[in-house]
C-alpha cells in the first residue's frame, strides 16, 4: 500500500461495460454477506443499474475495485463495497466513500447540493459502521429490516484520525 493513499483511490461513472464485473462481486458470497438483497439475476443487476445513475467504479491505482452509489431522494442513500475482497481492510472504501460525500457536498454531479445523507449497514457489518463513523456518520435508528441507518450532515467530510 502506498504512502498517499488518498491519491490512489478514485471514482469514475459506472459504465454499461462494468456491469459483468458488478454482477461477479455481487455473486461472491463474501462481498454479499451484508447485502440486504441476494445474488441477482442479470436481468435484475441490469434493473437495478438503471435504476441507479448515480452509480461509480471505485479504482485503486487506476483498477476496478469496488463500486459506490448515491439515490437520488430528497434524503439520498449512499451505499458501498469493496469487490476485491484481498484489498479489504486497506481504507480503500473510507477513502472512496470521502470522495463520494465531497462530490456530493460540492454538487459536481448535481445543480443543488446535498446537505444530509444517509446510510443503511448490517449490524453484523462491523468494518462498515466504522467507516461510516470515522466519516462523521451518527447512528439514528434501527431500521424495520434490522439495518442499522446512520445520518451526515455534510460540511467536513474528512476522515477521522
Amino acid at each position: 500500500m502506498g504512502d498517499n493513499l488518498v491519491t490512489e483511490v478514485s471514482l469514475r461513472p459506472t459504465e454499461e461495460a462494468d456491469l459483468p464485473l458488478l454482477l461477479a462481486w455481487r455473486h461472491n458470497p463474501q462481498v454479499m454477506r451484508y447485502f440486504v438483497d441476494g445474488g441477482e439475476t442479470w436481468e435484475e443487476h441490469w434493473r437495478w443499474w438503471q435504476s441507479k445513475p448515480c452509480s461509480f467504479i471505485i479504482r485503486y491505482r487506476s483498477r476496478p475495485v469496488g463500486e459506490v452509489h448515491y439515490t437520488l431522494d430528497a434524503l439520498p442513500e449512499v451505499g458501498i463495497y469493496i469487490g476485491e475482497t484481498a484489498l479489504w481492510g486497506k481504507g480503500i472504501g473510507r477513502e472512496a466513500m470521502a470522495l463520494l460525500l465531497q462530490e456530493l457536498r460540492a454538487s459536481t454531479w448535481r445543480h443543488t447540493p446535498y446537505e444530509v445523507v444517509v446510510a443503511s449497514v448490517h449490524p453484523d457489518n462491523k468494518p462498515s459502521i466504522r467507516m461510516f463513523r470515522a466519516l462523521g456518520f451518527n447512528f439514528e435508528r434501527v431500521k424495520d429490516d434490522g439495518y442499522l441507518l446512520f445520518r451526515k450532515h455534510l460540511g467536513e467530510v474528512e476522515a477521522k484520525s
